[in-house]
């Protein structure tokens, strides 16, 4: 599993987070994605084959590609470093939000 890049850096209403699984079936129960700044969403129980999800910061209805961290101001600005860990806590990915 690795974090593909952010979209929309600094606006919710665009503010996204692409995540790959390139490798085996993933659970993703409890796993979570944080800025190291407070802001932690932690994943729903759901299985995620190869292929990709998008996590938007703002609110929405989750589907089985998209999923919606439900925030009211955008968290994704340049420069921060956003943190994939597994149910364990293991980190698994980082990304650096380009300046």
């Amino acid at each position: 599993m690795d974090i593909r890049g952010v979209d929309g850096a600094g606006t919710l209403d665009t503010e996204t987070i692409r995540l790959l699984n390139a490798g085996g079936v993933a659970a993703m129960a409890g796993w979570t994605l944080d800025d190291n700044q407070g802001n932690v969403y932690v994943f729903p129980a759901f299985t995620l084959h190869s292929g990709a999800v998008t996590v938007h910061t703002r609110n929405g209805t989750d589907t089985v590609i998209d999923l919606y961290w439900g925030l009211d101001k955008p968290v994704l600005l340049p420069g921060k470093v956003i943190t994939l860990r597994d149910a364990s806590g293991a980190v698994q990915s980082t990304f650096t939000i380009p300046e």
